[in-house]
């Protein structure tokens, strides 16, 4: 199972190596955002979680745009522009 993932990775970065590395990147962001907002509730730093999860949530936008996915570049697209209205309440 493990070989298998590991080829499935190598093969997406063969493909499109630049949207590879970026998603890795989204990816990490995600991650990040919700164990700060695990670590800080009820005190969550809005600003940088609202942040985090507007550009990682774009980033998997763009990857799923590249990849023509409607469905998930909906959600994702969806989740940046709800996102990014909480982000400016926030900044207000």
């Amino acid at each position: 199972m493990i070989e298998h993932v590991f080829g499935w990775i190598a093969r997406d970065y063969r493909e499109h190596p630049v949207r590879c590395i970026v998603e890795i990147i989204g990816w990490a962001m995600s991650v990040g955002a919700n164990i700060m907002f695990m670590l800080t509730v009820p005190a969550v730093p809005f600003v940088w979680f609202l942040s985090l999860t507007v550009t990682s949530s774009a980033i998997f936008a763009w990857a799923l745009w590249t990849r023509n996915s409607l469905g998930g570049l909906a959600n994702y697209a969806f989740l940046v522009a709800v996102d990014t209205v909480a982000l400016i309440k926030v900044l207000l």
